[in-house]
């Protein structure tokens, strides 16, 4: 955090200078009164420098500057704070006392609040509290309406027997980010609330551990995004500090991953709330720096309170992951209000259920970057209604029914209207929508039953939005015309956490009543131990919209707490990620299933290709053993490796095979014979073969270059590329060594006539040059290599085992020969189209 507010001075308030405006926006009181409120604060933990300036110096200018009669509510009880840590009124000058005594009054708060026209919100009562608690600690003695402050305020925590608190104006019903605030806002004048306050906070925190998303302790409603995720910290501080609530480890994990988190919320010590994501229109861009220092003041907070607690570890992960969870926790009973919370190993998210006047308060999922909401975008994820020429309308009005049976959760009300429109809104309309909400694996299921109350058509829509990092797919009985847009930069699209990139919607037509069920299907998260491996990334291409795949990292200590929230760890090349030492292996493994992932190999490779040994042997033996499902390219390679190793009881296995590199090829489709020839000063020849990637032992390539020795063609040519040591002396050969890079491989495949697939029955379970060969369209000499036989069928010349065979094969080949084995080799693509593997590996998965 100090690095992140050196940045901000570094940045953008030299010497804690504040500009007069930040990106065209005019710097408001409000930040300059935080400014105060953080460098106190940082003085308070000891800090009395940063980035070589010193701190009570920059605080008593920006009191010199301080616009006072412009500072209220939250401004000033910061102000009177920080003069109060400073030592008092007693060490300002005349003017700084005077110009904090006027911050620190907030005579336009006390006016609204007496007034109450038009009444506003519950939490203003305890922020006045909080000023005039702090006005009365600098100035020596109880302010004016100290009292009756407080006795609002205790009216307010004792009023509530959910320990929730509705924060709305009326009509409207709001349990939001704002009743913890609130209990965070009294807690330093907590023993003059009474017990209330403690027992309010204790329950609320209690129904927060079920409530609490990554990204934030609450996650619906007003002042959410970056600020969900340092109420997270706050609550963490204050449970640990307090010693409140049944799971102190559980808290201390959430505040663990939330510091982590913050990390992507910065840039140059700024936050990045309202960039590629969008914050409530009151918290805007023209307040950004506010809303930084904001956050600032409430983690310096919670360090405050952390300091009294016991240090925890980097990695909290003895906490394990949350329980499963179905609970309908109430708010109020009496307006219906409350959040349905959900949680399981595959779906998990909160339905907060409350007559809010606002998108964030509808009765839709909510999951950061899951089920993600546009702030200022049109509502997703419920029903729309359209009448001739009208805006979309809702389900509004109070909530008539909440309630959690075995058949799931059913929400009820009954009448139409714009968001947030007044009861006597000309297009609010009567009728009902009945929900029922359930879960089913990893699909969310709502069967809606709709009336409405006129005998025109209306238009019942249903959109839902998601991106790339966590698709979701849309189904719906009956079925209708299903449309997808892409919003991708759509500012009006943006969440608070993330943007909406693409938006699926359907519609029907219907009069008077209709009922149908939609279902959303949360995509697979897989974890890619060999994410940017070609391989994976054409196997992973495909599902795009589907499914969402990520890179594990490194596969260290930190690896549990990666994966948590992925469904499958995606492993290749074991040697490649986990190394073949058998201790890091099983540690590995160890950490994969602390995780609760299910784990999917596609195996390759019968041994790591570098290291045969016993390590290796005994590292793939480990993951074999763990393995909820293996992948192997044919039922040759599937019979081979269940030959040599012992899989695990619960250990599935499937074919699916390995796809052709025919997109690899297409941008050298015209590239010609005589063009490579004079690249790569490569002899002109009839008949030109290769022998194509890298060397392995089970590849015979000695063998090859004794075919082209001893066959009886002098048209022929042999490229072959081979361990070092291989030579050849006869100029029908050329052999080569070392990598060749991409581009030019796939070039000079124009030139080849045939490539020489000399492998071996022991050691290897496939190989890729055989998909070099469908793609470019290119016949293949084969050994009898099962894998061969089973992936090209009559596709391959097979040449049979030894050198004769070859060389008899070489000089039987005829122009007519190799044109029909590159017609049937390339007629092979449809059959290894990586599409269709990629939905047959997908499907594997989503069976576990």
């Amino acid at each position: 955090m100090l690095a992140g507010i050196s940045a901000f001075t570094t940045r953008v308030a030299p010497g804690f200078h504040l500009p007069g405006s930040y990106a065209g926006h005019p710097v408001g009181a409000d930040t300059r009164a935080d400014l105060i409120y953080v460098l106190g604060l940082l003085l308070d933990l000891g800090v009395t420098e940063v980035a070589g300036v010193g701190l009570e110096p920059a605080v008593l200018r920006l009191l010199d500057n301080l616009p006072a009669d412009e500072i209220e509510a939250f401004s000033s009880y910061r102000v009177a704070e920080t003069v109060h840590r400073l030592g008092g009124l007693s060490r300002l000058s005349a003017e700084q006392a005077a110009a904090a005594r006027m911050a620190s009054r907030s005579p336009r708060l006390l006016g609204s609040l007496a007034e109450e026209r038009p009444r506003p919100r519950r939490n203003f009562h305890v922020v006045l509290a909080r000023c005039m608690w702090a006005q009365g600690r600098i100035e020596g003695g109880e302010p004016d309406g100290l009292d009756d402050a407080m006795h609002r305020a205790r009216e307010l925590f004792s009023s509530t027997s959910t320990g929730w608190i509705n924060d709305a104006r009326e009509p409207w019903t709001q349990y939001d980010i704002y009743t913890p605030d609130m209990y965070l806002l009294a807690e330093p004048f907590a023993s003059s609330i009474g017990p209330s306050w403690l027992a309010g906070l204790t329950r609320v925190i209690v129904d927060l551990d079920d409530l609490v998303q990554p990204g934030g302790a609450v996650v619906w409603g007003r002042s959410v995004g970056i600020l969900s995720l340092a109420m997270t910290i706050e609550l963490a501080a204050v449970s640990l500090h307090r010693r409140l609530g049944p799971s102190p480890d559980r808290w201390r994990a959430r505040l663990a991953h939330a510091v982590d988190d913050l990390a992507g919320w910065f840039s140059h010590g700024v936050v990045t709330a309202h960039q590629h994501r969008s914050s409530d229109p009151y918290r805007g861009a023209s307040r950004r720096l506010q809303l930084t220092l904001d956050v600032y003041g409430k983690l310096l907070l919670a360090v405050r309170a952390l300091r009294s607690c016991s240090p925890s570890p980097r990695y909290p992960a003895p906490a394990g992951p949350q329980p499963p969870a179905n609970r309908l926790i109430v708010f109020d009973e009496r307006s219906h209000s409350g959040a349905w919370t959900v949680r399981s190993r595959d779906l998990a998210f909160v339905l907060p259920v409350m007559r809010g006047e606002s998108s964030g308060y509808l009765p839709v999922p909510r999951r950061p970057r899951l089920f993600e909401q546009s702030v200022l975008g049109p509502p997703t994820m419920i029903p729309t209604v359209l009448l001739a020429s009208s805006p979309l309308l809702v389900p509004s009005g109070p909530v008539r029914r909440l309630d959690l049976d075995d058949r799931g959760l059913t929400v009820e009300h009954h009448a139409w209207a714009p968001l947030g429109a007044a009861a006597d809104d000309r297009w609010s309309m009567p009728g009902r929508r009945t929900a029922t909400y359930r879960t089913r694996g990893r699909t969310l299921e709502v069967h809606e039953e709709l009336e409405f109350d006129t005998d025109r058509a209306v238009t019942v829509g249903l959109a839902v939005g998601d991106n790339a990092e966590q698709p979701l797919c849309l189904a719906t009985e009956p079925t209708s015309g299903h449309l997808t847009v892409d919003t991708d930069g759509m500012a009006e699209w943006y969440g608070h956490w993330d943007a909406v990139t693409r938006v699926q919607q359907v519609e029907f037509i219907c009069r008077r009543a209709f009922a149908f069920t939609w279902r959303l299907t949360r995509g697979l998260r897989i974890a890619s131990t060999d994410l940017d491996h070609q391989y994976n990334q054409a196997l992973y291409g495909p599902l795009v919209g589907a499914a969402a795949v990520l890179s594990t990292g490194d596969c260290d200590a930190g690896l549990t707490d990666r994966l948590r929230g992925v469904d499958v760890l995606h492993l290749a090349w074991p040697e490649r990620w986990s190394g073949t030492d058998p201790k890091r292996t099983a540690a590995a493994i160890r950490w994969v299933r602390a995780a609760g992932v299910r784990i999917v190999w596609t195996q390759h490779n019968l041994m790591p290709h570098r290291l045969k040994d016993q390590s290796g042997f005994e590292s793939y033996a480990l993951w074999a053993k763990a393995a909820d499902l293996v992948l192997h390219h044919s039922e040759y390679g599937k019979a081979v490796a269940q030959e040599h190793y012992a899989y695990g009881p619960h250990t599935r296995h499937l074919v699916v095979p390995h796809g052709a590199w025919t997109t690899h090829y297409d941008d050298f489709r015209s590239v010609t014979r005589a063009e490579v020839e004079r690249e790569e000063a490569w002899p002109t020849a009839k008949l030109r073969i290769a022998v194509i990637g890298q060397p392995r032992v089970e590849k015979d390539v000695r063998l090859v270059v004794e075919a082209v020795e001893a066959c009886g063609r002098d048209d022929v040519h042999l490229v072959a590329r081979a361990a070092t040591g291989t030579a050849s002396g006869d100029p029908r050969v050329t052999v080569e060594y070392g990598h060749l890079p991409d581009r030019r491989f796939r070039r000079r495949m124009a030139a080849f006539d045939a490539i020489v697939l000399p492998f071996t029955s022991e050691g290897m379970l496939a190989t890729g040059t055989v998909f070099d060969c469908i793609g470019s369209g290119t016949a293949a000499l084969t050994s009898d290599w099962g894998f061969l036989r089973e992936v090209l069928r009559d596709a391959g010349i097979r040449y049979g085992q030894t050198a004769q065979d070859l060389a008899a094969c070489i000089d039987a080949l005829t122009d007519e020969r190799l044109a029909q084995a590159r017609d049937a080799i390339t007629e092979l693509r449809r059959d290894y189209d990586w599409s269709v593997i990629a939905k047959q590996t997908l499907a594997a998965m989503e069976d576990l």
